[in-house]
């Protein structure tokens, strides 16, 4: 059919803009994908794949910086060039930017050219250097549970953190909106944590029960996206569960059984997975 190949391809599109829950799906840009997307589970699988490549990058581009003084670097470097072309080294292959008028304005756009270049460069490194620090069969969820179990278990326990009713929590490190937030609740930072920082939020339930939900900036794969009904087991009579939302992973540790588990979970917005 001469149509199947533009449908192929304005279908790509809409997959690539697409993110559910954030757009409407009675837009006529996405009803096709919508359609497919309800019949079509390995369609559905890449387009929640691309929608977790969009956290990860985001979540790069927030936790990393831009290497200092990229774009002064650059500015000089275009400013030798300007003074002495014949000593300025060759630039690289379909890098070149756009020949303008020489004068001021011809400055100007020099100027510009080497500020996009400059965040394009570092946004690159950033994702570059964030993903590869961040590979996601570094650790399995089996091994994502036993650590946050044994930093629970671990003696001596740790220093009282921050009051989080009197001190907020980094913004990055969200506590979400799938755990109860006791009237209790503190937070403090964790080193090492899956070889990186986090954030644990130790809780107080009822009955003197507690637990620790542990926050990083980490990406594991085979995880759900929200808390399971069902924990498992650890040892020191600990349940621990882990769950993945978009560039953040959450892992809850609580002392005690599945029943205790599940009474620091918010229902309140829908079922468990």
């Amino acid at each position: 059919m001469p149509n199947e190949p533009m449908q192929d391809e304005r279908l790509r599109e809409a997959m690539e803009a697409y993110r559910p829950g954030t757009d409407d799906p009675g837009d006529p840009h996405f009803a096709a994908l919508v359609r497919q997307l309800a019949v079509d589970p390995e369609l559905a699988r890449r387009v929640e794949e691309l929608r977790r490549l969009d956290g990860v990058i985001r979540g790069a581009m927030r936790d990393v910086p831009v290497p200092e003084a990229l774009a002064q670097r650059l500015l000089g470097r275009l400013e030798e060039a300007q003074a002495d072309p014949e000593a300025a080294p060759s630039p690289p292959a379909r890098a070149e930017p756009p020949t303008v008028p020489i004068g001021r304005s011809a400055r100007r756009h020099a100027v510009r050219w080497a500020v996009s270049l400059a965040g394009a460069v570092a946004a690159a490194l950033v994702v570059a250097i964030w993903l590869r620090a961040n590979r996601s069969d570094v650790f399995t969820p089996s091994a994502v549970l036993e650590e946050a179990a044994r930093l629970l278990t671990a003696e001596p326990p740790p220093k009282p953190g921050f009051l989080l009713a009197n001190v907020p929590a980094p913004s990055d490190y969200p506590l979400g909106h799938d755990v109860l937030e006791m009237p209790e609740a503190r937070w403090r930072w964790v080193e090492g944590f899956l070889g990186g920082r986090a954030v644990a939020y130790d809780l107080s339930g009822s009955g003197g029960s507690r637990a620790t939900l542990y926050v990083a900036r980490r990406i594991v794969e085979q995880l759900p996206s929200l808390p399971p009904e069902v924990p498992r087991s650890m040892t020191a009579g600990c349940s621990a569960a882990a769950w993945q939302q978009e560039a953040v992973l959450y892992v809850l540790v609580v002392d005690g059984n599945a029943q205790v588990y599940r009474s620091f979970l918010d229902r309140s917005r829908g079922p468990l997975t």
